[in-house]
């Protein structure tokens, strides 16, 4: 379903058992929609009943000057690591195949819209953003085919105060890892269970929604999406350095029940 690239660049710095370090990583989403399988496993749509898979992918089989409003929204996709959370992320959601321009009666032609392309993010696959729109490449006096979107998802520092509050109070504790943002959550969540009802501090999760009046005859075959991060600052190493092996390659993994 994805794959993990995490680049650990240890030109770091050791004060103590203090390091800084910078972490590039990117999760990847693909849903094949010429298999059934997969499809139904990493998405939902609207309209089963109208809306439906075939080996040539998902869509209906009307006229092409036809359309049906429909919606596809995938599962959610873990982002991060399992020990730090993403604050940022780029992500790009790439649809095939290109939309075809369709045939009026009267012999004219016009290029149906793309769609509407959003991602919204959580902290714990349980509370959510608001969903953000997406955008796409627009070229003047030309008509859009290609579904290829992008979004800069980004936390403000305003939303992260009562976050670091918790993180400095944490710091200072007597636990194995002190830098293990997963461990932190949890301890906050024992002080404050409402916590995430009252702020989103992180990317854990991103999902996604595409909206489009489907025309008939053209299936969607496959949807890629891409998110890039960068983890970056101060962290302190975990007294049993052998943690290390277990978390640097898992994304963030914190879900509440």
């Amino acid at each position: 379903m994805k794959k993990i690239i995490i680049f650990l660049l240890l030109t770091f710095s050791v004060l103590g058992n203090h390091a800084y370090a910078s972490i590039l990583g990117m999760e990847e989403l693909k849903i094949n929609f010429t298999d059934k399988n997969d499809a139904k496993t990493k998405a939902t749509w609207s309209e089963p009943d109208k809306i439906n898979l075939t080996e040539n992918g998902l869509g209906w089989d009307g006229e092409q000057n036809a359309s049906c409003d429909s919606w596809i929204q995938t599962i959610p996709l873990a982002v991060g690591l399992s020990w730090r959370p993403a604050q940022s992320v780029n992500v790009t959601v790439e649809i095939e195949p290109e939309i075809k321009s369709v045939a009026l009666p009267n012999g004219q032609a016009y290029t149906p819209y793309i769609g509407s392309m959003f991602v919204r993010y959580s902290p714990d696959a349980k509370h959510w953003s608001s969903w953000q729109a997406m955008d796409y490449s627009k070229t003047q006096g030309q008509a859009i085919t290609k579904r290829k979107f992008t979004a800069f998802v980004n936390i403000s520092q305003k939303e992260r105060k009562e976050y670091i509050s918790y993180m400095k109070k944490y710091w200072k504790l007597d636990v194995p890892w002190v830098s293990d943002e997963e461990a932190l959550v949890k301890w906050i969540l024992k002080h404050d269970q409402e916590f995430f009802n009252k702020h989103i501090p992180f990317i854990g999760y991103l999902q996604f929604l595409y909206e489009i009046s489907l025309p008939g005859d053209q299936r969607i075959i496959e949807f890629h999406v891409r998110a890039s991060f960068g983890l970056g600052g101060k962290h302190q190493t975990p007294k049993d350095k052998n943690v290390y092996k277990e978390r640097d390659n898992i994304p963030w993994r914190f879900k509440v029940k």
